[in-house]
């Protein structure tokens, strides 16, 4: 077993959504070196530790100086595409899957982490090292009025994820990419899957904008 020894990948950005100050999240995506350090043995105990290491941890922490409480809640949704190599290109859309936290797998909420500045934090390993291409999608979005209605608008979205070749794990470049694009292209899948929750257009007056420097 071998695995890619890349750095540490890191982005910053600012935004603005209406009614609220700017704040900025900071995003890394760097191999997991320390499995047990960051809790995946306790996520999977049976597996042995060498499992877990060199696939990628995400790690994306939102901060908010001036908001506080209900003006600095945002929600974190992810959905994960897991294709075969021979599809990384053209993989077809019905290949994004929703993915939740196991405790909240079956609940009626869309976020995996939600509340007052959420961290997103994402560990993922594949065991059988069969050949793929994994990819994440990483929303960051808002609700207009904080916690009141189920009314959801994407703020940015992360690229991320990894690729397994002949057993050597590759993690894939971290980027922001288009929301508008992206959002539109998971929507319907969320309203199916969320019948009680409806999930709006990006908001004309959002303000996003990527950062030089590293995080804290």
């Amino acid at each position: 077993m071998s695995t890619n020894p890349e750095n540490t990948q890191s982005l910053l950005c600012s935004f603005k959504v209406p009614s609220r100050h700017t704040s900025a999240v900071q995003v890394t995506v760097r191999p997991n070196k320390d499995p047990a350090k960051v809790g995946s043995c306790l996520t999977f105990p049976e597996q042995p530790i060498e499992n877990f290491v060199g696939f990628p941890i995400c790690n994306a922490k939102v901060k908010s100086p001036t908001d506080v409480g209900y003006a600095a809640v945002y929600g974190w949704i992810q959905m994960v595409r897991e294709a075969p190599l021979d599809l990384e290109s053209k993989a077809p859309s019905d290949l994004w899957e929703f993915d939740p936290i196991p405790i909240t797998a079956d609940s009626d909420t869309p976020f995996i982490w939600f509340g007052p500045e959420p961290q997103l934090f994402d560990a993922p390993f594949r065991s059988n090292r069969t050949e793929m291409d994994w990819t994440s999608w990483s929303f960051l979005t808002y609700i207009k009025d904080s916690v009141m209605s189920r009314s959801v608008r994407p703020i940015l979205v992360l690229e991320w994820g990894f690729r397994i070749n002949g057993g050597n794990v590759t993690m894939k470049a971290l980027r922001l990419i288009d929301v508008h694009e992206a959002w539109e292209t998971q929507r319907e899948m969320l309203e199916k899957r969320f019948g009680s929750w409806s999930f709006e257009p990006v908001e004309e007056d959002l303000e996003v904008s990527q950062m030089s420097g590293r995080p804290n």
